[in-house]
């Protein structure tokens, strides 16, 4: 796995060309830090959100949107998650509930998937709920 330094993303966003395989390796540096900010202002972000959704490991990034305060983003992340993971406990609660907007971040499946019982509680305390 390569992992690169903040300044090395600045290089990579600027090449035109690269593989699939950089590209994931690339996601997965950026996953494994924890650094989604690295790559949230450049072109390459829509593709490691879309890396994520179709992985199911969605829960890094949501949590990372909620704590810099981005819950427009947060929850337009787990409405794409749900639309492209039908199947998931999450999108079946969340359309049992009929629930959209903030809503869907308050979604409780038997064993939640997208938001970790620590983070569900963070929510609750939040000045947002």
């Amino acid at each position: 796995m390569i992992l690169l330094t903040a300044p090395q993303y600045i290089r990579v966003k600027d090449h035109c060309l690269y593989t699939p395989q950089q590209a994931v390796q690339m996601y997965a540096s950026v996953i494994k830090m924890g650094r989604y900010d690295l790559l949230r202002s450049t072109r390459h972000f829509g593709g490691l959100v879309w890396y994520l959704v179709n992985a199911r490991r969605v829960n890094g990034l949501i949590i990372d949107m909620l704590q810099k305060d981005l819950w427009q983003d947060a929850v337009s992340l787990v409405g794409l998650f749900n639309k492209v993971q039908p199947h998931s406990e999450t999108a079946q609660e969340a359309s049992s509930q009929q629930a959209s907007g903030l809503d869907l971040l308050k979604v409780k499946p038997n064993q939640p998937t997208l938001v970790s019982q620590n983070l569900i509680y963070r929510l609750h305390q939040s000045p947002y709920w």
